[in-house]
This record gives C-alpha cells, structure tokens and sequence, in this order.
C-alpha cells in the first residue's frame, strides 16, 4: 500500500471463516487512509451467504459515493465499470472489497489501469485466481503468543495473567481461530464469577466445543456453516466424509478410497475445497481440515449422512486401502514371508512402490493416520 511504483492493483486476503480478514482489511485501510486523500470506498459483497451482491448494484453505490448523479448512471454491468473507471482516473482512492465470493464479483469493481493510484483490497474465502496484478495473502491461524494477546485484550491482563496456563488451554482448544479466541474471551468477560479454568473445562469436550463458542450473534458453527452451504452435492459428501477421517492429515489416494472416487477425481473435488479455504494443502498430495472445520465436518457427517451404513462404507474403504498398501509395504520388505497369504482380501489392490525406501517412506508419511484407525479396527470406536 506504501509504494507506488511496484504496488499491485489489488491485494487479495483470503482464508477460513473467522481467520480475520476482514479485521486486517479493515486495520490496513485505516492505517494507509492519509496516503488516499481522495477516500475510500467500501462494500461487504455478502460472499459467504446465500444472496452476494451483483456487481451491477455495487458499481452504482460506488458512483455515488464518487459523486455520480443518480440520472448518470448508465444500465448495465460494463457500462457501470467503465464509467467507474473513469471517475477513479486521476485520484488516489483505496476501494475495500470485503467478503468477496469468486473473481468473477470482484473483477468489475477493480480500479483500471488508468488509475495507478488507485488500490484495492480484498477479503474472501475463496482464493483470487485469474486477477490481473493481484497480490495473494494467505492468512493462517495465530500463533501461540498471537492468541494469548487477543485473548488478554479482551478479558484484561491481569486476568490473563493470572491463569495463564489455562489461558493458553483455551487459545489451544480454539485452534488459535481468531473468532474462536474472541468468543471464548467474551464468554468470560462476561461472567465474573467464572475462572480460565471453568472456560477450559467447558472447550475441553471435542463434541461440545463448537456450542460452547457462541456469545450474542457470534458463533464459530455459524461462521463454518455459510460456507458449508455454499458447497455442490459432491464437495458437500466430501467434505463430510472426510471429517470422519482420524490423524492430522490425509493424502490423496487415501481419500480417494474414503470417498471411493479414482485419484483425478479426488484431486478435483479436494482441490476445489482448498480454493475456498474448507480445505488446507501445505503439503503437495496431501490435505488437512483446520481443527475446529474437521470438528464441523465430523458434526455434518453425523447429522446429514444418508444412513450410518455411507460412513461404514466410507471408513471400511479406508481400512482396504491402509490394510492392502501396508501387505505390499510387508511384502517388499520380508520378500517371500507367508504372512501377507493369511490377510483377509480387501478388493483394494493398494499403492504399488517401485523401492523399498518409498515403501518405507509412505509408511512414516500414513503413521498417525494408521494409528488413528487402530480403535477403529479393534472395535473401540
């Protein structure tokens, strides 16, 4: 926002719901307002509900605001952007875009390349692909000390302080979710009888934990399900049945079996979770829920799953997959052991490794996944 000369046009903020891009955004704006003399212009394009704004109506608000006589403003999307365009030439004008639903909504509003001066920043969750001079920033969860601040500022530090081993209990249990630490905070702040201690116990229940951070219109379930919501029947199934899922993380053909899809499918439809921020990948091949999304993916598959028997099916497929790959993994390195013979079949043939370093290396790779099964096949689960 600082340097004409090799700033974007555009600064795209994406990430989960309740990350806090709005809140950076925001932050961003009115820290650079005196290097925008001639204003800023803002919009909540409602991207994460049911209705988002039309770029048609959006451009007409701006025009407005850029003083632009109702009776002058043309008809039409193109005719409304170029005359948008038009009125920003010249000016130093910072345009806040917030909660943006796709690149298609945003591109209209976007200040023209005859305004150099002109910047505008993003908010979404989904990720900004195909703008021009666009700027991406991936916003990730709080850091430890991060969390214990926010938290701290909201119920004071003295009681912070006080606590501070439950304190960071708390941020914790909240994935070290912004929204999640600023509930919880609230919730505490506005019980004067409670301790750190009483608001742990209650976040300490993984199946109770989403309930517990709600205070007033604020509420994490809320937050995830908009996003839920806007999802296609088979992203929706995905994102369900991979929440069942046990282990920090899943790799590709590991949930291909779960949702019994081959692997270029499974790519696509994980691939498109990742774009609106459902999903994380911060490894090639594999993918991971944010903590407190794989708690609310868990909670929608319990809840809208056909019948139990698609979630036995699911996990069952899992176990073929793990069972099948771990006999290769066996195979390979005992060569002519007879255990692997007394295997039950799976009908799953496995992955198939071309040495036994890459047998070994998938096997550290699935480790906790593995471990994460082991109730499940003993019948603890």
């Amino acid at each position: 926002l600082a340097a004409p000369a090799d700033r974007p046009a555009a600064i795209a903020i994406a990430g989960v719901g309740g990350i806090g891009k709005t809140a950076l955004a925001v932050h961003l704006a009115h820290t650079a307002r005196h290097r925008y003399p001639d204003g800023q212009l803002y919009i909540d394009l409602g991207g994460a509900g049911s209705s988002p704004a039309d770029p048609e109506t959006a451009l007409g608000a701006f025009l407005r605001s850029l003083g632009t006589p109702d009776a002058a403003i043309p008809d039409g999307t193109e005719e409304r952007a170029a005359l948008y365009r038009a009125s920003l030439e010249g000016r130093r004008v910072l345009v806040l875009l917030d909660n943006a639903r796709d690149a298609a909504q945003v591109r209209p509003l976007l200040p023209g390349d005859g305004a150099p001066d002109c910047v505008a920043l993003i908010t979404s969750r989904a990720h900004m692909t195909g703008l021009d001079r666009t700027h991406p920033v991936d916003l990730d969860a709080m850091s430890p000390a991060e969390a214990f601040a926010l938290f701290a500022l909201i119920v004071g530090e003295e009681r912070a302080a006080v606590e501070r081993a439950e304190v960071m209990n708390v941020v914790a249990s909240c994935s070290y979710l912004p929204l999640a630490i600023r509930i919880a905070a609230c919730r505490l702040a506005s019980r004067r009888t409670w301790t750190v201690s009483v608001l742990a116990r209650k976040l300490a229940d993984e199946r109770r934990r989403l309930d517990e951070l709600r205070a007033g219109d604020l509420a994490v379930k809320a937050t995830f399900e908009l996003g839920y919501g806007q999802l296609d029947p088979a992203q929706a199934r995905a994102f369900r049945l991979l929440g069942l899922v046990g282990g920090p993380d899943i790799s590709l053909p590991a949930a291909g079996a779960v949702l019994g899809l081959d692997v270029a499918e499974t790519g696509r439809l994980l691939t498109s979770l990742v774009d609106i921020s459902l999903l994380e990948s911060a490894v090639p091949g594999r993918y991971r829920f944010h903590d407190l999304v794989r708690l609310y993916a868990r909670a929608c598959s319990e809840r809208e799953t056909r019948a139990p028997a698609e979630r036995e099916e699911a996990l069952s497929r899992l176990l073929d997959f793990y069972l099948a790959t771990a006999a290769r993994v066996y195979a390979m390195e005992r060569p002519g052991d007879r255990m692997v013979d007394h295997l039950e079949s799976t009908g799953h043939p496995g992955l198939l490794f071309e040495t036994s370093k890459a047998a070994l290396d998938w096997l550290f790779a699935e480790a906790d996944c593995l471990l994460a099964c082991v109730p499940r096949c003993t019948g603890e689960c």
